[in-house]
């Protein structure tokens, strides 16, 4: 019985580092994406803890709020490409993220899936966005304190592990205090504009010069993004699933 019982854990392990592995690699990558947007936007200071609260709410949102997520991914590719061939013109970060995040609000407002479907879904993802918001202060003032902590593989894998021990750790209390107490379309809403957002934002950086609706420097922008994402998405996905299996292996997940 204990041998089955082992073999069981194992295989869940495995499997939990395998999800967490992925996760932890499009974390990564979404949060080196935003941190040289947000950079390149003139927010130095705040750019890094903007990066890991937004990139914690995707990542939460794809591991824990699938159907909402996919509602605001469709929602932020068909607004975000449709608006820049609409307007013909160069188009700011920021106006495709407010147009994206109004439609997210809408459709993710208006649509309406099955409540067994979303129980807890949005709640969850503001559990990534208060994990990565804390991970990103933690990891922001452990690079002040300690040199060492500075390739952009070791933050991201710091990030990554962070963030996943915060969101287990106060999922539960999200759930039961925020998710049921707040009306599921205004929950909805919210996490649909977010994920809507940060999709149609990575829209704008990688086919914005195709349909040349972005200005000068843009080059510069994706030529930092693409030096810095293999590296962070190397360490994002081994920190993940390490951190993934090890909290599978002692059984610290949440009881949902």
């Amino acid at each position: 019985m204990v041998e089955i019982v082992s073999e069981n854990r194992l295989s869940l392990a495995l499997l939990r580092g395998v999800l967490w592995g992925m996760v932890g690699a499009v974390y990564a990558a979404l949060f080196v994406a935003l941190w040289q947007v947000f950079s390149f936007q003139g927010l130095e200071t705040y750019a890094f803890l903007i990066a890991a609260t937004l990139a914690g709410a995707a990542g939460a949102a794809v591991y824990g709020s699938m159907q909402v997520a996919i509602i605001g991914t469709v929602t932020g590719i068909v607004v975000s490409t449709a608006y820049m061939i609409a307007v013909s013109r160069q188009v700011t970060l920021w106006e495709i993220l407010s147009v994206t995040a109004a439609a997210g609000v809408l459709l993710g407002g208006v649509f309406r899936l099955p409540a067994h479907f979303t129980r807890g879904e949005p709640a969850k993802a503001l559990a990534g966005l208060g994990a990565g918001a804390s991970s990103g202060l933690l990891v922001m003032l452990l690079k002040w304190a300690v040199p060492a902590v500075s390739g952009i593989r070791v933050i991201a894998g710091l990030l990554v592990v962070a963030t996943g021990i915060l969101y287990v750790s106060s999922v539960n209390w999200w759930v039961a205090n925020v998710g049921s107490r707040i009306p599921r379309f205004f929950l909805d809403a919210v996490v649909s504009a977010a994920v809507a957002a940060i999709v149609g934002g990575s829209v704008w950086i990688l086919g914005g010069p195709v349909v040349e609706a972005v200005g000068p420097g843009h080059d510069a922008l994706l030529q930092m993004v693409s030096v810095l994402l293999p590296s962070a998405m190397i360490g994002g996905a081994i920190a993940g699933a390490l951190s993934g299996a090890l909290l599978e292996l002692f059984g610290f997940k949440p009881n949902l």
